[in-house]
This record gives structure tokens, sequence and C-alpha cells, in this order.
């Protein structure tokens, strides 16, 4: 009989917890074609909130100092570009070190080569020694020899007027909830062609590829690199996963008889703030909630009629388990959340993971301390022991159709009451 393992190995090296020290930041990378047309530029973005850093006093000013350290490697996991460098912020009002809106954003450019790549990107405060990384795959488009091709896309926070130059700040978050009544960005044209402007049509993506938005407009084309900075008029996107998808084609006349095609596309996505962006739909996010809510309380998340009601009673239910209240940083909602996103991500097969036995408890108890796997025992059928040495249990998940569905045989009621 064929044997279908679910893919939940090492569920017992999982970290139990989200670091409560862990610091918060964004970090975006966006390539550029180079002026030689043969690489790109690389210009990585990072952003950490003031909160996050440890002032001290330095005379009647206050400074904090952090290390960046970006790590790039390539499809072979060897690196081939390494660069660290030193952050140092000074400002002389104490309360905008605790400020929520306040951040420290830096750049560094370097040049790469067409390919895929994955980015290592740490951040550490150095007077608390707190560091947290972030790792992100990415794709540098081959400029070279084609007609017509586009830049990545950057999103933009504010665009302030400097003569005839425009100097624009990147959001670098990539949460629409930054860009209110609609939202800009800034990408480049490259073209090789005889034609002097092209038609764009920018699109909005939802997360299964479904067109939500879309509008044109004409652009003249100013050589060979031509810069552009466009603005999406519409930001009314419920909470969820999205794609800015740019096409252009060049507008054919007497010099250019065919029209050529490029196009570029970026993620973003519609959140509240300072929630988790796995949290791609308020329905789901609330049906997922049934392991830990009180009756009550989700009948009336699950009743709730108008999408205003039910995000007030989703950052009502919440913040009352906040364990820091006021904090823009629930860690014990991150962390639910991260564990359904495992639960989806290891133990799904024709149900999703989340509601499945093994995600139940890993979502509830977190990561086992041990695990004892028996899938080859002669004279059972495959089986598990989940070890938790804080609660002094051990839990027995069967597998009855030897298609990877382990079943609970375990009674935890008293648990399931307890997380309530």
């Amino acid at each position: 009989m064929l044997m279908v393992m679910p893919l939940h190995a090492q569920v017992e090296n999982q970290p139990r917890l989200i670091p409560a020290d862990a610091p918060y930041f964004n970090v975006d990378a966006i390539s550029f074609m180079e002026k030689d047309s043969v690489g790109a530029r690389v210009d990585v973005y990072v952003q950490l909130p003031y909160e996050e850093l440890r002032f001290v006093a330095s005379g009647s000013s206050f400074t904090a100092t952090y290390e960046i350290l970006v790590d790039v490697l390539d499809s072979d996991d060897a690196t081939v570009f390494e660069k660290s460098w030193d952050e140092e912020v000074k400002v002389d009002d104490f309360g905008e070190t605790q400020s929520k809106q306040a951040y420290s954003l830096t750049r560094r450019s370097f040049p790469l080569r067409a390919g895929s790549y994955k980015m290592h990107v740490r951040v550490q405060d150095e007077e608390t020694r707190k560091e947290f990384t972030k790792k992100f795959d990415f794709t540098i488009p081959n400029y070279a020899h084609k007609a017509l091709s586009m830049s990545d896309i950057m999103l933009l926070n504010r665009i302030t007027k400097n003569g005839e130059n425009n100097s624009i700040v990147p959001n670098v978050s990539g949460n629409l909830d930054e860009m209110q009544n609609g939202f800009n960005f800034f990408f480049e044209i490259y073209s090789h062609t005889y034609a002097d402007s092209v038609e764009l049509t920018y699109h909005v993506l939802d997360g299964k590829d479904h067109d939500v938005y879309s509008q044109k407009e004409i652009s003249r084309l100013t050589g060979e690199r031509t810069q552009v900075i466009a603005r999406m008029d519409s930001s009314n996107f419920p909470v969820g996963q999205y794609s800015l998808v740019i096409d252009a084609q060049t507008i054919v006349n007497a010099r250019n008889s065919e029209a050529v095609k490029a196009k570029s596309r970026r993620w973003f996505f519609a959140s509240w703030r300072d929630f988790p962006q796995t949290i791609e739909d308020i329905d789901l996010a609330i049906r997922q909630l049934r392991y830990i809510a009180r009756d009550n309380e989700y009948d009336s998340l699950t009743s709730a009629k108008t999408l205003a009601e039910k995000q007030a009673l989703f950052r009502r239910f919440w913040e009352r388990r906040n364990p820091s209240p006021g904090s823009k940083h629930n860690l014990k909602m991150q962390e639910y959340y991260r564990r359904v996103q495992y639960a989806n991500d290891h133990f799904s097969h024709y149900l999703k993971g989340w509601r499945t036995d093994m995600g139940m408890v890993y979502i509830m108890l977190g990561p086992p301390d041990n695990v004892d796997r028996h899938p080859f025992d002669f004279d059972s059928k495959p089986y598990e022991v989940w070890s938790y040495y804080d609660l002094n249990r051990s839990l027995l998940f069967v597998d009855d159709t030897g298609f990877g569905d382990f079943r609970l045989y375990t009674p935890i009621w008293d648990i399931l009451q307890h997380a309530k």
C-alpha cells in the first residue's frame, strides 16, 4: 500500500514563541538597469521604527546606533554579495524616540547580474544587542538586448517637489494601510525602439490573480531611460495580498511599425497596521479563532454582518488578549497566526492544516518538546506521540487511512477549556 507521509518532520524543532524582544523592521529590494544595460543596480531599503531602538542621552540630544548586514546568496546558496554598515539616529526630543510613526530609513545600492537570489537582512541594535533577520527570494530581470523592458516597481509614501525635480520617499512595508485615498508608485522604462510613447495599463490583481482594478494612461518616452511617477486612484481594497502589474506597449508610428510589449509586477497588501500579513480574509481569520474563542465571542464574531462590525469585534477580541495592552505589537496574536500558517504549510491534505487534529494541537500548544514517530511498524498503523514536558502530557496521533490523515486519540478537552 502506498504510504503518503505529511510534511511535518522536525515540528519539535520549531520555536515555541515569537521572541518578545525581536525588533520589527521592513526591507525592500528594487532593481534598475545599469548604464551599461548588462547588469542591474539593486537598491536595498531598510526601515526601522524608532521605538525598536534604545536611545541614550548624548548632551542635549538622544542617540541610537544599529548595524545592518545584507547577505545575497545565489541559487546554490553561495554568497555573491555581503555588506554591513552602521547607522546612527539622533533626535532632540525624547518623545520622538517613542513615536509609533517615526522611523529610520536607509538605502544601500550594489550591482548584480540577472538571476535568482536569496537575500538575508539582519538588523542589530548596538545598545541592547537585539537582532532580527528577514529572508526572502528575489529575481533580477535580464535588461540586456530587450527592445522594451521595465524596472521593478517602487511604492511611494511621499512625493516632494524640489523645483523641477521630485524627491520621493519609498513605502518599504508595501502596506496599503499607509497609502490612503489612492497611492503613488515609481518605475523606469527602458526602450531601444523608435517609439516616442507607450500605453501603460495598471492592474491590481487579488490573491487569485483576478483583476480587481485597472486604469490606463499614455506616457511619452524621454530616450532610452524614462522615469515614471504614476498614481493608482483607488485604494479601497479589502484585507489581503495583491499584485500591481504594469503592462507597457509602444505606440506605433511612422518609424516604429510594430508594437513591443513589456511587463513588471510587484506585490503589496492591504492590512490593518501591525496585524499579521498572513491575514488575507477576515471571515477566515475569524473562523480560525474557534480553538480559543469563548462560545459567546465566537457567535458574535461569526454573526457580524458588515465588514466594519467584523473588524471592530476582531480588534476587540485580540486587544483583550494583548499581553502588552496598547502596544502595536500584539505578540499573542502574531504567534497565533504564525502557528496557523505553519499548520497550513505542514499538515494540510484534503483539509487545510489548521483544521486537522495535528494543526489544532500545534496552534493551541505550539511545537512539542519531543516526537516519537512510528511510520512503518509492522504490527500497527503509522502513529506519532507528541510530548509536552511542561504539561506532563503525551498525545497520540494515528494515521488510520495511510494517507497522512493523523487523528488525535488522546482527549484534550481540559486543555481546550483552559485555553479559552
